[in-house]
């Protein structure tokens, strides 16, 4: 009888213990303190030509996630990040393109970003370029 105790307080304690690392590793609970969770990807794009002028409709994708520029130039690019994105790409990679004007690719760390766009014409000899601006904790990452 005593054998049949002991092993149900095994079982017991066995389960518990399961059920305690699952809740632990699992989803975005206290297992992301062990491996990485789902992330939010928030980034700002302001297109503009070499004038200064905002350029409306350009198609802006960023990590698979896209978005199409406003009357002021301006789109917002954001989503969900999950954890094997991560591993595959740790970087923000930005692809920026309108009919008329040199297509942008660039990229940089993965994080919160205002980009700034300033899109050249076809006919230039100037490429496309890019400023990025990282976004500190609590900051608005609105066009201006």
């Amino acid at each position: 009888m005593a054998d049949r105790a002991d092993r149900v307080f095994l079982l017991r304690h066995s389960l518990a213990a399961l059920g305690a690392c699952a809740v632990l590793l699992s989803g975005c609970n206290l297992g992301c303190w062990f491996a990485p969770c789902d992330g939010e990807l928030d980034v700002r794009v302001l297109v503009k030509d070499p004038s200064g002028a905002p350029v409306p409709a350009v198609h802006a994708s960023v990590m698979g996630y896209s978005a199409e520029t406003d009357s002021r130039g301006c789109a917002k690019v954001s989503g969900i990040v999950h954890p094997d994105s991560i591993f595959r790409d740790p970087e923000v990679a930005l692809r920026t393109e309108r009919s008329g004007y040199k297509p942008l690719q660039d990229h940089k760390p993965l994080g919160a970003y205002r980009i700034d766009v300033t899109l050249e014409p076809t006919n230039s000899k100037n490429p496309s370029s890019a400023v990025w601006t990282a976004a500190t904790a609590g900051e608005s990452l609105e066009c201006d």
